[in-house]
């Protein structure tokens, strides 16, 4: 795909799904959160494009990535909180 073919940040709208995107990770970070099923860890951030930028949060996340690199995110959807 090229980078026409992807969505821009200003673009995203609430309550979208199956989006795919490309962006750079602006910043990443980890917690670590405990519940009746074990502890969990989980990963949020800023994704950022030439158009703006937006946070996030996910579930699983390659070690490898860090901050600074550009990624392709695939089947993400959005939703707006608070």
């Amino acid at each position: 795909m090229s980078d026409e073919d992807f969505p821009q940040i200003s673009a995203l709208e609430p309550g979208k799904q199956n989006i795919s995107l490309k962006a750079k990770i602006v910043s990443l970070q980890q917690r670590k959160i405990k519940n009746d099923k074990g502890e969990t860890v989980y990963f949020y951030g800023i994704l950022g494009d030439r158009t703006g930028t937006i946070s996030f949060t996910a579930w699983a996340f390659p070690a490898t990535i860090q901050a600074g690199d550009v990624v392709e995110v695939k089947n993400c959807s959005t939703k707006e909180y608070n």
